[in-house]
């Protein structure tokens, strides 16, 4: 009896082509031999020009300037980096665009944003850290009318430094900050509660 060691390699991408990607990185750890053959550039370029369609995002670590200014220079892109960020945004964003709004406010903080966040539970809602340590919420349903959108609710200078990452689970909201902190917050009705410092 054959087993999936045993198959030619085209098969074997075959059935990738099948898979996502969290499936793939989790099938590249079973052995050595899947692990070569999804560490190929070949088959990541060949996966992301057949099996996506659209635009791609910004490639990672590639400047275009870079490329226009020295012209000789080899444009080689990491194809298994480009392939993985690219499905994991279509996983976070999905393929449809039909569905999608697109937002864009000026002036919103007086500072730059470094982490947003919309939590599953809470779809309606926007949760912004920005570099003047400062935690807000904004509503996605007023972000829609064409009058000034306004924070529901914010927490000035949670941190000691910039707020970099957020993230939650159910009602608990986890931030993280330049200053070596996480904190926990519980969403509430009124807004974010604090919980926790590690």
């Amino acid at each position: 009896m054959l087993g999936i060691k045993d198959l030619p390699q085209d098969l074997f991408y075959q059935i990738c082509s099948y898979l996502r990607i969290n499936d793939l990185i989790a099938l590249s750890s079973v052995c050595v031999q899947f692990f070569h053959w999804l560490s190929r550039q070949s088959y990541w370029k060949w996966r992301s020009q057949n099996l996506l369609s659209g635009t791609y995002p910004c490639l990672p670590g590639y400047s275009v300037y870079i490329f226009l200014c020295i012209p000789n220079i080899e444009k080689t892109i990491d194809w298994v980096l480009t392939g993985f960020e690219r499905e994991k945004c279509c996983i976070n964003f999905g393929e449809n665009t039909a569905d999608c709004i697109r937002l864009s406010r000026l002036n919103v903080v007086s500072h730059g944003i470094d982490a947003l966040h919309i939590p599953l539970k809470h779809p309606h809602l926007l949760i912004m850290g920005d570099r003047g340590r400062m935690v807000s919420i904004f509503s996605l349903k007023t972000g829609l009318l064409p009058n000034a959108w306004l924070p529901i609710f914010t927490e000035h200078h949670s941190h000691s430094g910039w707020i970099w990452t957020i993230n939650s689970t159910d009602d608990t909201v986890i931030t993280g900050s330049w200053d070596g902190a996480l904190r926990v917050w519980k969403l509430t009705n009124s807004g974010l509660a604090f919980q926790s410092i590690y």
